[in-house]
């Protein structure tokens, strides 16, 4: 792995790990504190998580292992799926609801964003001439 390779991977796990916390502390705010958003609630939730998702993904497949895309997405799907329940359920205490609908969001925001991110991934390896992973 080049020192160049290295330092964008690092970089996208900074990115990923500021992203994360700034996500836990948007969502922990307390209820009656919380600004308006000019987007429904689990619109915030799908694109979020699609964002957390797509950072993730990015940090993961540039970490120097040999796991395929495919395998990557599922890795965060599995992070992402058990995050989000914890996520919701650590929002009672402040005051905020647990609602299994936002939790959909949340896993419908991370499964499209690995589809996606999939997708490209094998365009891109097809296009340099790699078989597709």
């Amino acid at each position: 792995m080049s020192d160049q390779s290295r330092r964008t991977g690092r970089l996208f796990w900074i990115i990923a790990v500021v992203y994360w916390a700034a996500l836990f502390c948007a969502t922990h705010i307390p209820a009656p504190r919380l600004p308006p958003i000019p987007v429904t609630d689990k619109t915030a939730h799908l694109v979020s998580y699609g964002l957390l998702a797509t950072l993730l993904y990015l940090a993961l497949s540039r970490a120097g292992s040999a796991r395929s895309s495919a395998e990557v997405a599922i890795l965060v799907l599995t992070i992402l799926l058990a995050y989000g329940a914890i996520d919701e359920w650590t929002q009672i205490p402040v005051g905020r609801s647990c609602e299994l609908a936002d939790w959909y969001a949340d896993a419908a925001g991370a499964s499209v964003a690995m589809v996606i991110v999939t997708l490209i991934a094998r365009i891109r390896a097809s296009r340099s001439g790699r078989p597709p992973v």
